[in-house]
């Protein structure tokens, strides 16, 4: 799978919209985790496996 970038990753622009998508990702990431973690704690683990 090759990823084709049209865009020279030196362009301010470009990286700056980069930069903003893997820290929107990152976020995303963290506070799925952070929920993930939470509903495990207060779910015992015998509910959620009995509901997956």
């Amino acid at each position: 799978m090759h990823v084709r970038v049209f865009f020279p990753v030196s362009s301010p622009i470009f990286s700056s919209l980069l930069f903003i998508y893997y820290f929107l990702l990152v976020t995303l990431m963290l506070c799925m985790h952070c929920k993930f973690v939470l509903f495990s704690k207060t779910v015992p683990l015998t509910a959620v496996r009995s509901t997956v």
